[in-house]
């Protein structure tokens, strides 16, 4: 409600694994539904330690873009303990496009 109150755009952030194209795909059809501007997605691993044995991995993306027609802007590895921030930062830009989340929210204004 805020979202659409402020009207700013949303940048969906899904796990990366097995049921996130269902959970993904809904959420992109309420955000529609309200009239909000989607960003993109940014898939997650988090702390899932089940990441290497799931094949939908592999698809994942590629299918939440073809079923939304919203881009996936990457997947962010799982993250054991960074060292410090640069580390962190280091990960996140070498993962996600932030030149289109950049782009879009520049758009928005």
């Amino acid at each position: 409600d805020l979202m659409a109150e402020l009207r700013l755009p949303a940048l969906i952030v899904a796990r990366s694994g097995l049921g996130t194209i269902n959970h993904t795909l809904l959420t992109v059809s309420y955000l529609k539904l309200r009239l909000i501007s989607i960003v993109g997605i940014i898939l997650n691993d988090g702390e899932s330690a089940e990441t290497h044995d799931d094949p939908s991995l592999s698809t994942n993306a590629e299918l939440i873009e073809h079923y939304s027609r919203i881009p996936v802007l990457g997947r962010l590895p799982r993250i054991h303990a960074p060292e410090d921030t640069n580390t962190l930062v280091h990960t996140v830009r070498q993962h996600i496009q932030f030149a289109l989340v950049k782009e879009a929210l520049l758009a928005g204004n």
